[in-house]
């Protein structure tokens, strides 16, 4: 308002300064007025100018027209001069308004220009951060790979150190020396393991380049084919290589001969005795590429199969079901070596009826590379292949007599053990006290336990031909078997697998690596349990509910033209004639028994035969009883079934019979009838599922012929895509009601609880959030879409089936808007993805396998030491070896569980079990135990504030506390006391390590609970570590609800704190979150 007042004011003081002046400057009226104007359009803008313009007009017309200081009389030309003037007024207002909003514009432009330039500045800052971030993340894994290879190199070179020193002494008895040998054959298969850990992780890390060097590489092939000979005589397997007498090439030879090597123990590994591998190499000089050939004659590799096959982790699974040895690498690492060298790998079927792998190579290293001339071919010496003097076949364990040892007086054992070093050790262990009997595999055990009836069953889980899980779940199938002990072997640290297989008929469990002592103690324990109980507990048989979901069927099928229903019922018939093998079908509709099936299509009779019969058939009969049930009727003859009444004159004789029911939405309206299968009795279980899928689609069919022919071609394609999309889909109309339910969506629905969302429908799913609560109905995606106008996009949940199962789904809605905006609807996709999940539940069980694979060596090392103690060694230095690969041994295992709690974290698969447990109690139990490993330091409890009781699980709490204990052990100054402190609160439970040392650098202390962190001093002085602890450490607590933190002073102290909750709350968590 003040600059539209100030905008007017040069009119009066224009008027008084003509007033004053008009003796000067008649008769020229205006001339001043439109200077008044122009200045006030350009204050006040559009509105300014033209009151201004109106003001002008008036005062001129009154005070400077003749006559002056009066309205009339007025002559005409003065008249036409007065609304000339006022136009321009207009259009000198029109003129300033226009100029004002450009300006605006303009600097509304340069505004967002400027805010534009500076989200560019931080979006370049960003990328500049993230980039410097990425150097530093491939500093440390270049750090993890020096430091994971020398510690866990480390304990396995002085196992075996140690091992070939007291293999080679003269002193050392043949049973020791066999004990000895074993020791170092399963250390040499975990440094093989750790090799292909090391090497996967540095080829996804892409720290590793070919070294090219020129060399004759059908000399190279044909010696390594050479190293499987012994294995090919030893499996009866013809074994055939094809290569020229020479060809040169430039290739990282090493990385070759590890490619084919990995290929040629595949093909070994999964060959059959007596079987065929072959190994072919030639050149194509019109590409100049070296092509290499690996075919056997075992199972193959499925199509839908071949690409996973290259993948970390995958292992092949032969008929037994069980996965053969090894940790899944080997495929992986070839196909990365090929692909460094610009090569090629594809899995193809081979004449020889198995597998075939096809490996492209360039003949010469790419321009620009250095390579490496040398005349000849490497020395053998130089190679690097170490082939297996024997590759087991995973599907067909060793042949091995199960004989009975020891005295017959005694219990009886039967160990069931797939490798050979851990059998022979067990059953070398149990000897003295049992009579023992071993198997090789769960079939082999499973009758074994039948004809001995043994007062233990002492079986692995990961066992051929059958797992030890089903080997429980067959001994509980048996009477004479179903309390006898089972004592399980595991290397699988799965606190929920163990539960389960207790949960499902295990008395026990032993984790391996496990003790002499604690192996005799438990099997003792077993055995008096079973022969004081003989009491019988049969478990019950879990049934499993399948709820087949309905598919969809057409609405109005009585109303279609009866020629699309006929073509589409005769496909219908025709398909089911095909897929059964029966001699005659038909599709019928209805069910009053005093009218005809209408329509009523048939198959596999002629129209000679069809008109001697007559009239159609009525539902009544057995076909009554199918017509009018509500499920599938299958029977071997229906001629003995009590409601048959025999068959019209004309119609030829049937036995066998089929009836399934076609459903529309809860609702039967129509049959497929099946007679006669070929070649069989009867028709099968397999057959009766083929039919009734047919007919669950019967009904999308019908639908689509009628849309086709009564809604038009566009919409009805459009629809019937919606409709037979393989996605869950649900549309909104405008008024926000559920308008269509697609077949797919159908299929998910659940029980109707009569829930309804904020729009009144009735909800289509029950949702479930990862977690497995329900989600809230406001969160609904196509909720948000349609109330809020969101897009959601990958939102991931759950949907309960009617059969209870949940389903993991993707799910994505959008707003649907019209032309000029408005919302007209909403769309809402819910995308299966079990398949991904199923992804991640192997890269879960790879977890279980390569526990399994890792500490299976160590295990055995471990008893074989306890057996080579209790052999008397004799000689004081072979005592100290043996104490070292004890000590290595420990430190290995220490490393390995340390990796697996890494991979359970991250994969949010390791649980807790909290409880209620006494903090300071706990903490000094701790220090009481590893006080001794904590030489020149005095480890000392205090506690304070009220009674230190947490909600919390005692055993990952006892690893938290040993774990900040053992590092201020590590890295305390010698001699000067490490203090735990309780501290007791109404809400939770702090705990404080302290110790005096050197400290932690204030830039190290952000980063000191990441993956593989360890300071720049840790690393320099030869510490013990790989930097996992204190990860292990945060990933528990947070686990619990409760913080972690520390606080450090260089030169002085370092103290780390974290709190527990004292009582369940809503912090907690059973499982252990994805970390970023």
């Amino acid at each position: 308002m003040p600059r539209f007042v100030v905008s007017l004011l040069p009119v009066p003081l224009t008027l008084a300064f003509q007033l004053a002046f008009w003796s000067l400057i008649r008769p020229f009226g205006l001339f001043l007025f439109v200077q008044a104007i122009y200045i006030s359009s350009w204050i006040g803008g559009l509105y300014s100018g033209l009151v201004s313009t109106i003001a002008s007009a008036v005062i001129v017309f009154y005070f400077f027209v003749p006559s002056e200081w009066a309205f009339l009389p007025v002559e005409p030309r003065h008249l036409l001069v007065l609304t000339l003037f006022t136009i321009l007024g207009v259009v000198i207002s029109l003129f300033h308004e226009r100029f004002k909003q450009a300006n605006r514009a303009l600097g509304e432009s340069l505004a967002q220009g400027r805010r534009t330039n500076g989200l560019l500045r931080r979006a370049n800052d960003e990328v500049s951060r993230l980039y410097e971030k990425t150097k530093e993340i491939d500093e440390l894994k270049t750090q993890l790979f020096a430091g994971v290879s020398h510690e866990l190199r480390t304990p396995l070179t002085l196992v075996l150190g140690h091992a070939e020193r007291l293999i080679a002494s003269a002193a050392t008895d043949a049973a020791v020396h066999r004990d000895v040998e074993v020791i170092a054959r399963n250390a040499r298969t975990l440094v093989h393991y750790v090799d292909d850990l090391l090497e996967v992780t540095k080829l996804e890390a892409r720290v590793v380049e070919p070294e090219y060097t020129e060399t004759d590489i059908a000399r190279l092939t044909r010696f390594i084919a050479s190293q499987y000979e012994k294995s090919a005589s030893a499996k009866g397997i013809t074994y055939v290589l094809d290569a020229p007498n020479a060809l040169r090439g430039e290739v990282d030879a090493p990385r070759l001969e590890r490619v084919l090597s990995n290929l040629l123990s595949n093909a070994f590994k999964f060959t059959p005795e007596s079987g065929h591998v072959r190994l072919t190499m030639r050149d194509d000089d019109a590409s100049e590429r070296l092509v290499f050939e690996v075919a056997d004659s075992g199972p193959g590799i499925p199509p839908n199969k071949r690409d996973l096959a290259f993948e970390a982790y995958f292992q092949r699974r032969p008929t037994s079901g069980v996965a053969g040895p090894g940790v899944g690498l080997s495929m992986a690492i070839a196909r990365a070596l090929i692909t460094l060298h610009g090569g090629s790998i594809r899995i193809a079927d081979a004449p020889e009826g198995g597998a075939l792998f096809v490996v492209e190579l360039p003949r010469n290293a790419p321009s620009g590379k250095v390579v490496k001339r040398i005349a000849t071919a490497p020395p053998r010496e130089a190679v690097r292949v170490e082939a297996p003097t024997s590759i087991e076949d995973p599907a067909q364990p060793r042949a091995r007599t199960a004989e009975l040892s020891g005295r017959e007086d005694r219990p009886t054992v039967l160990v069931v053990e797939d490798n050979p070093d851990m059998n022979d050790a067990i059953c070398e262990a149990l000897r003295g006290e049992y009579r023992v009997a071993t198997a090789f595999d769960g079939k082999e055990g499973l009758r074994l336990a039948l004809e001995l009836v043994p007062d233990l069953v002492l079986t692995d889980v990961m066992i051929p031909q059958m797992s030890g899980k089903e080997l429980v779940h067959a001994l509980r199938a048996h009477p004479a078997l179903s309390t006898t002990p089972v004592l399980i072997l595991t290397a699988i640290a799965d606190d929920e697998a163990r539960v389960r297989l207790l949960r499902e008929g295990a008395r026990d469990f032993l984790a391996k690596p496990f003790r002499l002592e604690e192996l005799l103690a438990r099997v003792e324990s077993a055995v008096a349990q079973s022969r004081a109980e003989r009491a019988i507990r049969t478990l019950s048989a879990q049934l499993e509910a399948v709820s087949l979901a309905s598919m969809s069927v057409a609405e109005a099928v009585a109303r279609l033209p009866r020629e699309s229903v006929e073509a589409v019922l005769h496909t219908i018939a025709a398909q089911a004639q095909t897929l059964t093998g029966a001699e005659y079908v038909a599709v019928g509709f209805g069910i009053d028994p005093e009218k005809t099936f209408d329509p009523w299509i048939f198959v596999g009779m002629s129209e000679e035969q069809a008109a001697a019969i007559g009239r159609l058939p009525r539902p009544v009969g057995v076909l009554g009883i199918v017509a009018r049930g509500d499920e599938a009727m299958r029977m071997r003859d229906v001629r003995r079934h009590p409601a048959h009444r025999g068959l019209p004159p004309g119609h030829p004789e049937i036995s066998s019979f089929l009836g399934v029911p076609i459903r529309y939405r809860d609702r039967v309206v129509g049959h497929v009838y099946l007679a006669n299968k070929r070649g069989a009795d009867e028709f099968t279980e397999a057959d009766q599922t083929v039919v009734e899928m047919l007919a669950a689609r019967a009904g999308i069919a019908l639908e689509t012929a009628h849309l086709y022919e009564a809604e038009g071609t566009g919409r009805a394609w459009l629809e019937a895509v919606i409709e037979q999309l393989p996605d869950a889909v649900v549309l909104l109309d405008a008024s926000g009601r559920v308008s269509t339910l697609n077949r797919a969506a159908t299929t998910l629905r659940g029980q109707d609880d009569g829930r309804r969302d904020p729009l009144g429908n009735p909800l289509p799913f029950e949702l479930h959030l990862p977690n497995g609560d329900l989600l809230p109905p406001e969160q609904i995606p196509y909720i948000r879409a349609f109330a809020r106008g969101e897009t959601v996009i990958g939102m991931d949940l759950s949907i309960r089936k009617a059969s209870g199962e949940l389903l993991p789904v993707s799910a994505s809605a959008v707003p649907i808007r019209g032309p000029q905006g408005e919302l007209s609807g909403a769309t809402a996709l819910f995308r299966d993805v079990s398949a991904q999940k199923e992804l991640e539940r192997m890269r879960e069980e790879w977890s279980a396998v390569i526990a399994h694979d890792l500490r299976q060596p160590v295990g055995v090392i471990s008893l074989a030491a306890d057996l080579v103690q209790q052999a008397h060694l004799g000689p004081a230095a072979a005592a100290k070896h043996l104490e070292r690969i004890r000590k290595a041994n420990r430190r290995l295992k220490e490393m390995i569980d340390d990796l697996l709690d890494v991979t359970r974290l991250e994969s949010h698969r390791l649980t807790i079990t909290p409880a209620k447990m006494d903090v300071a109690a706990t903490a000094r139990e701790v220090c009481d135990r590893i006080g001794g490993s904590c030489a020149g330091h005095v480890v000392s409890v205090r506690q304070s504030g009220s009674a230190p009781f947490a909600w919390a699980d005692v055993g990952r709490i006892e690893q938290v506390i040993t774990n900040l204990i053992t590092n201020a052990c590590k890295y305390g100054q010698a001699g000067e006391e490490i203090r735990v402190d309780v501290d007791g609160r109404a809400d939770e439970v702090e705990v404080s390590v302290t110790n005096h040392g050197r400290g932690i650098a204030p830039d190290e202390l952000p980063r000191v609970f990441e993956r593989f962190m360890r300071s720049e001093k840790s690393r320099s002085s030869g510490i013990e570590g790989i930097g996992l602890g204190l990860y292990i450490c945060k990933g528990l607590v947070e686990a619990h609800g409760g913080r972690i933190w520390v606080e450090s002073t260089p030169g002085e102290t370092t103290t780390f704190h974290f709190t527990l909750p004292a009582r369940p709350g809503d912090r907690q968590r059973n499982q252990i979150p994805p970390r970023g």
